[in-house]
C-alpha cells in the first residue's frame, strides 16, 4: 500500500492512549502528516487528538488493522 503525507485514513475502532483517553475515534477521517520509511518499518503520523503538543508515530501494520485508507 502507497501511503503519502495528505493521504485520508477512517478509523475502523475507537483507539485510546495509556491514560484512557481517546487518539482515535471509530468512523472518524484522519490526515497523513508523515511517512517515515528512513528505519526498518515505515511509520506513520496521523493528526490525532492532542493531549500535549506531538503527534504519535505508528507502524504501517498497527495503521493497517485499524485504519481503511480513503484517499
Amino acid at each position: 500500500m502507497l501511503i503519502r503525507k495528505g493521504d485520508k485514513f477512517l478509523c475502523t475502532e475507537d483507539v485510546n492512549n495509556v491514560f484512557g483517553f481517546p487518539l482515535f475515534e471509530k468512523n472518524k477521517e484522519y490526515k497523513v502528516l508523515c511517512v517515515n520509511n528512513e528505519k526498518i518499518k515505515i511509520y506513520i503520523t496521523l493528526n490525532h487528538i492532542l493531549y500535549s503538543n506531538e503527534y504519535i508515530e505508528h507502524d504501517l501494520e498497527w495503521i493497517s488493522k485499524r485504519f481503511k485508507k480513503i484517499s
